[in-house]
């Protein structure tokens, strides 16, 4: 049996005590105060979108295709690349929810619209599929979808791509409204 060591902790007055487990780190209470640094630095978070002033992103036909999100709403820990390789990469292990939301056009229907998360450069899940039949065609689509995924805290980079088949240019709307973004954050370290 292994032997667990312990400190005490006795109210000034002698009365009444807590007893808690001889480690490092910090112990809260309810009369505990966090700060934001501290919420920062330990909760990965990121929110990232197509901004108005970089314009609709073209995306090739029946390609996936990665989702360029070039603007940090947020990006607690700073895992985010929003300006070359617009990849989520913590360095904290765990388990992680990411979310993708994507406006796809195409100039006169769209076909088919996939949302995919890539993990390590490679596609680890097509996390959301619309095809639109006849008689509805439409030219544009509104896709959203999440999961969970993990990430070893080292290597593991995220990407969130797109893939849409239809008539004419496709691409993703950009703009002020937020209608196309990747976000995500830590939801139980490993």
């Amino acid at each position: 049996m292994s032997e667990i060591l312990v400190n005490t902790i006795k109210k000034a007055d002698g009365t009444g005590s807590i007893t808690v487990p001889a480690e490092t780190g910090t112990v809260l209470t309810s009369a505990s105060t966090i700060s934001a640094s501290q919420v920062t630095e330990s909760v990965p978070a990121f929110q990232a979108y197509r901004s108005s002033g970089d314009g609709d992103q073209t995306i090739p036909g029946a390609t996936h295709t990665k989702m360029q999100m070039t603007t940090e709403e947020f990006d607690f820990g700073g895992f985010y690349d929003a300006t070359t390789n617009y990849r989520f990469q913590p360095t904290i292990a765990g388990y992680y929810y990411l979310g993708v939301s994507a406006k796809a056009k195409a100039a006169t229907n769209v076909n088919q619209a996939v949302l995919s998360i890539f993990k390590n450069g490679s596609m680890h899940s097509n996390i959301f599929q619309v095809d639109p039949a006849s008689p509805y065609v439409y030219n544009k689509v509104q896709l959203h979808a999440g999961m969970m995924v993990y990430a070893n805290g080292s290597t593991d980079y995220f990407e969130a791509y797109i893939y849409i088949d239809g008539s004419g240019t496709k691409y993703i709307e950009g703009g002020s409204t937020r209608s196309s973004g990747f976000y995500g954050y830590l939801v139980r370290a490993a």
